[in-house]
């Protein structure tokens, strides 16, 4: 009779110990659970860059390289057990600290990239930005050359292998990182498109030049100075010249046709380069710009005033403006005293 009691203290601490272990089961998976989806999987935000090459390997020790070890296993786990190695999608990914590892893993398999900010400016040749485009996005730089030389891909936009650099308007734009070369070509004519409304269109005609030529005359006055509020008169001096039947007569130009832009003084020996962007020897627009051309130019030079000038001339302070003139006397005073003050400073 005494013993019914012990078998049912028994079974109280059977059953006491039963919940703890459930307990101690529950905990650890809670734990386990908020590791994996709630805490983050990186203290600092970096990004993982993924191409068709990347081995499952490499990575990992990306990845390795920028969060904690344990964060690192769990990841790991993650791709290994759901076969990652076998899907894995090209792309930028940005990770952040409000992602959990779970979250990583669901971005990278489902291949949800991230846009990327593709930036370019001060651009002369097609080269310079192929290369521009190869430090920024996953194309590489001979993609893009190969389009920019293919005279029949270039034609479908209207452009041939002199003006095609008229269609790219140096800014920032948002791309996906594996965005293909053909995918950036369609993309700048959508922004050429956008600019050149019919307003603009008919406002370069009643100047007597058409979009195009107005692009290469706007990459001559951003060659000539780098005042942008100038840019606007330099510009239509040009027009000017043209409407005429005056030769452009455009340093820049000189430098383009020898592609040696580190000339300082151009001389009667470069003047004889036989090139049709030679604006001393040929008459009229050259070819195509001579640089990739701002946006900001263009509506400058759309938007300024009307004027007479057909002469200009640096500025002898050397601050990098010009001095305008009407007439040939008056060009010549203003070049004799930019010539005194080059001598002085014995530049050649």
């Amino acid at each position: 009779m005494k013993s019914k009691p012990k078998k049912k203290s028994s079974k109280k601490i059977n059953w006491g110990i039963s919940i703890a272990i459930l307990l101690f089961i529950l905990l650890g998976a809670i734990i386990t659970i908020r590791r994996y989806t709630v805490d983050p999987f990186t203290n600092e935000a970096f990004t993982v860059y993924i191409r068709p090459e990347t081995t499952f390997d490499e990575l990992l020790k990306g990845i390795q390289n920028n969060v904690d070890k344990s964060t690192y296993y769990r990841f790991k786990r993650l791709a290994k057990l759901d076969g990652y190695e076998l899907k894995m999608k090209p792309g930028a990914y940005k990770l952040d600290p409000s992602m959990s590892p779970v979250d990583v893993y669901r971005i990278l398999s489902r291949g949800l990239q991230t846009p990327v900010s593709f930036k370019f400016n001060n651009i002369r040749t097609k080269e310079q930005f192929a290369q521009s485009v190869s430090r920024q996005l996953m194309a590489d730089s001979a993609s893009i050359m190969t389009l920019f030389n293919d005279s029949t891909f270039i034609a479908k936009y209207g452009f041939n292998n002199e003006t095609i650099v008229s269609m790219f308007f140096p800014d920032s734009y948002e791309f996906y990182w594996t965005i293909s070369a053909e995918e950036i070509f369609n993309r700048m004519k959508k922004e050429y498109d956008r600019f050149w409304t019919e307003a603009k269109i008919e406002k370069a005609k009643s100047m007597g030049v058409t979009p195009q030529e107005l692009t290469t005359i706007a990459s001559i006055a951003e060659e000539e100075t780098n005042d942008k509020s100038e840019r606007g008169v330099v510009g239509r001096l040009y027009i000017n010249r043209y409407q005429i039947n005056m030769p452009l007569q455009a340093d820049p130009t000189i430098k383009f046709a020898l592609q040696d832009f580190s000339l300082k003084r151009i001389l009667n020996t470069h003047l004889e380069v036989d090139s049709p962007y030679n604006t001393y020897k040929y008459p009229g627009v050259p070819p195509g710009p001579i640089r990739f051309v701002s946006k900001q130019t263009l509506q400058t030079i759309l938007s300024a005033d009307a004027h007479d000038y057909i002469y200009m001339c640096a500025k002898e302070d050397f601050s990098g403006t010009h001095n305008f003139a009407k007439s040939f006397s008056q060009h010549q005073v203003n070049a004799n005293r930019y010539r005194k003050a080059l001598n002085a400073r014995n530049i050649k």
